[in-house]
């Protein structure tokens, strides 16, 4: 895994060598999101997201929303991307109690429903 990690924004194209849920393997974002919105029954996933509860060791357990997103790690050091965050930052972020000032900016920008089927 690389030590960069970035949100997509919703015109950058995706190429995979093979895809398990779609008949196509490229995509912009936005489509691929979509495709994965009509895939999970809870679009909330994507938007609002869902109220849980969140424990981890050591820690009390959090209130918050569980939301899915799109991210890419790049494989070359050098490129610099729009909006990101260090991959060690990234995946164990700590949570604010009271506050949601402390997240990273992705978190509490609105998601928008664009693609093939919007």
């Amino acid at each position: 895994m690389s030590d960069f990690t970035s949100i997509l924004d919703d015109d950058d194209v995706i190429n995979t060598s093979e895809s398990a849920l779609m008949f196509q393997c490229t995509f912009k974002a936005s489509e691929f999101l979509s495709i994965m919105e009509s895939k999970l029954e809870e679009e909330n996933l994507f938007k609002e997201g869902i109220e849980c509860q969140l424990l981890r060791p050591g820690q009390s357990w959090k209130t918050g929303k569980f939301r899915i997103c799109l991210e890419f790690s790049s494989d070359e050091p050098d490129v610099e991307a729009k909006g990101g965050v260090p991959t060690s930052e990234y995946a164990s972020p700590t949570i604010p109690s009271d506050s949601n000032s402390d997240l990273p900016p992705f978190v509490n920008q609105p998601t928008k429903s664009v693609g093939m089927w919007s």
